[in-house]
């Protein structure tokens, strides 16, 4: 009885690591083909400034509040068409903002309601250094741990200049947090602002 039983435990055990594992080159690849769309530029007068990704088809545009700030925004989606950006909310405490542009979104990514788990790999969309739509890899490193008094994600994926305010995004392309920022020394250490904390954001403007 005690050998069936270790059997079965070490067969639950194989079977749980076969669904832990990450997705092959081959679904990376449509995650960030099927994200690709919905992910915008944001520029002002000095260039470059970050990214953003479309959450509703009306053209509400989500990003950080630090880059919403800058005089002389613009939005430039995957099309190439810039536009100029309507502010509908901004919290620089949170470091969330919500823009609106006047055209139909190409694209929307959805938020997933289940909390970031420690050790799940993780994807990185935005334009680092204004390079252009790039994607790095990595993995939730820790639990969500306060940054100042929020809550932040920490994640391994590379974050340089540029990637503030794009998705980070789980297996199955939906966004379990919003870029914000890097530490300044060391590597391997970015932070997200959670999706539930924009969830909260989202729900209390269709109020």
């Amino acid at each position: 009885m005690l050998r069936r039983l270790g059997l079965w435990l070490v067969l639950a055990g194989v079977l749980g690591g076969c669904a832990a594992r990450p997705p092959a080159g081959d679904d990376w690849h449509a995650v960030i083909v099927g994200a690709a769309s919905a992910v915008v530029t944001l520029t002002g007068a000095a260039g470059t400034l970050g990214s953003g990704f479309f959450v509703d088809g009306s053209g509400l545009v989500v990003t950080n509040a630090h880059l919403a700030a800058v005089p002389e925004l613009r939005v430039l989606d995957r099309a190439g068409v810039q536009h100029r950006p309507e502010l509908v909310f901004s919290d620089p405490d949170l470091d969330l903002a919500v823009l609106r542009i006047a055209a139909t979104a190409p694209a929307v990514l959805t938020l997933r309601e289940a909390p970031a788990r420690i050790g799940e790999p993780v994807l990185a969309l935005g334009n680092p250094l204004g390079l252009g739509l790039a994607a790095s890899r990595g993995i939730v490193s820790a639990e969500p741990a306060a940054t100042g008094y929020l809550q932040r994600l920490q994640t391994d994926a590379a974050i340089n200049a540029g990637n503030s305010g794009g998705p980070l995004l789980d297996a199955e392309g939906r966004v379990i947090g919003v870029v914000n920022a890097r530490t300044a020394v060391g590597q391997g250490v970015g932070f997200a602002v959670p999706a539930d904390a924009l969830r909260r954001v989202l729900a209390g403007l269709t109020r």
